[in-house]
């Protein structure tokens, strides 16, 4: 574990079992309210990057040579990331915000080598998930494996509503905001618009959203 002399870790716990393990905490990041980070494997990191602000969550790796970055200035409240096997990474951009709530947590399970990129300036209410694998597999009546993993990815200053479910192969492109209780199993293109429904559509082009009330 690598500390700067002006980060904290209040309440929580780290546990590494493995080589060449890294949990990185730059200056001003904060690990409080029972936050826990478990890694498991060989060449595995995490970096909690400058000002960041974890409470309440978890991170939990077994395999190898992934990758969980928060980049800086995060607010993290009850955000629960499941990493199995090996390659997997995840970068969450400057400023993004998580904010579960009691057993509603946001997750991002991942699997098979896949990423999960988030980008600047993103909001998470409570009770998202996000999943890159299936978990198991589906095939043809040749024993052909039809379902493997995919990456998500979201971009620059998206809000993601209450139970949205953002599946394998799902991109959110930039400034979007995608509707309370969506399930988005696919590729959007064009930013400035509201995604909702299930499957997702986009329901309104030309849009842009604001975090206080104006």
């Amino acid at each position: 574990m690598e500390a700067a002399a002006e980060s904290y870790c209040r309440d929580s716990r780290i546990l590494m079992e493995g080589t060449d393990n890294r949990v990185r905490i730059l200056e001003g990041g904060v690990l409080s309210d029972n936050t826990g980070i478990t890694v498991t494997g060989s060449g595995n990191t995490v970096e909690i990057g400058k000002d960041c602000l974890i409470r309440a969550s978890s991170v939990f790796i077994s395999g190898n040579n992934n990758h969980v970055r928060f980049e800086g200035s995060n607010s993290v409240y009850g955000l629960d990331i499941h990493i199995e096997r090996d390659g997997n990474r995840i970068e969450i951009g400057t400023g993004s915000t998580f904010h579960g709530r009691g057993s509603q947590y946001v997750e991002i399970a991942m699997d098979e080598g896949t990423c999960v990129s988030i980008g600047k300036d993103c909001m998470f209410s409570n009770g998202i998930r996000m999943r890159t694998s299936d978990s198991h597999s589906i095939t043809d009546l040749e024993g052909k494996r039809l379902n493997p993993g995919e990456d998500i990815r979201i971009g620059d200053h998206c809000w993601i509503g209450l139970g949205a479910i953002l599946l394998k192969g799902s991109t959110i492109p930039a400034r979007c905001v995608v509707g309370a209780g969506s399930v988005v199993n696919c590729r959007f293109e064009k930013e400035n618009c509201i995604i909702a429904g299930n499957p997702a559509k986009v329901a309104k082009e030309g849009t842009d959203w604001d975090r206080k009330f104006i």
